[in-house]
Parts: structure tokens; C-alpha cells; sequence
């Protein structure tokens, strides 16, 4: 249980410290700017419905500029970095537990033959 735990603290971490990177920040904040002076023009020229092929357009213009930025790309590799971490950890405690079991077993079956072996009456064992 311990490595999906991991990565989802992990994982958390990453997506916090991306969010909160100035270079998100300051596109999140561009990009409110712009929506809020859009909303202004249309309340001045008295038009209420927003144009959604220009909204649509800004939103994949914003979303490119987070694609292209640094603070994706160190999210995107961290992401990776914690994956294989959690992999590793995962195919580790496999092993450990197969081990375990296997150990397990390897006294269960010493226990059967002590148990099985029928021992000798003193007689016998002196004329032997």
C-alpha cells in the first residue's frame, strides 16, 4: 500500500508546486485579464453573449503557452521521475512478499517431514 501512497503525495506535490509557479501564475493571470477586458467591452457596447469561436481561441492559445512553458515540463518530468519510483517500489514489495511466502513455505514443508519422520525405538537404533 505504502507505494500508492507515495505516489499520490508525490504526485500532489508536483501539481501544487506547477500550479503555484509564477510562469502558471502570471499566464492564469494574462489570461483573466484578458477575459475581464473582453467582458467590459461587451458590457460597454451592450452585447451580453460571449463570442465562443474567440473564447475558444484564447482558451487553446492558453493552453499552448502552458504546454510550451518550463513549469510544464518539470511537471511532466517529475511525473515521470515518480512513476518509475512507484514501479520500482511496487515490483520491490512484490519480491519481498514472494520471498516471505516462499520462506513460509520452505517451514511449512520442514515441519511435515519433522513431523513424518517416525523416530526409532532405542533397540533398534543400537543394533543399527
Amino acid at each position: 500500500m505504502q507505494p500508492y501512497v507515495r505516489l499520490a503525495q508525490d504526485n500532489m506535490q508536483l501539481l501544487t508546486r506547477f500550479s503555484a509557479s509564477p510562469e502558471i501564475v502570471s499566464l492564469w493571470m494574462a489570461n483573466a485579464q484578458k477575459f475581464f477586458e473582453q467582458a467590459s467591452r461587451n458590457a460597454v457596447s451592450g452585447r451580453a453573449e460571449v463570442d465562443s469561436r474567440q473564447l475558444a481561441s484564447q482558451v487553446q492559445d492558453n493552453l499552448a503557452k502552458v504546454a510550451q512553458s518550463d513549469a510544464f515540463a518539470e511537471l511532466v518530468r517529475g511525473l515521470m521521475v515518480n512513476y518509475n519510483r512507484f514501479l520500482f517500489e511496487l515490483v520491490q514489495a512484490g519480491m519481498n512478499a514472494f520471498g516471505q511466502e516462499q520462506a513460509h513455505w520452505m517451514r511449512q514443508a520442514q515441519d511435515a517431514a519433522s513431523a513424518a519422520v517416525v523416530p526409532m525405538p532405542e533397540a533398534r537404533a543400537r543394533r543399527g
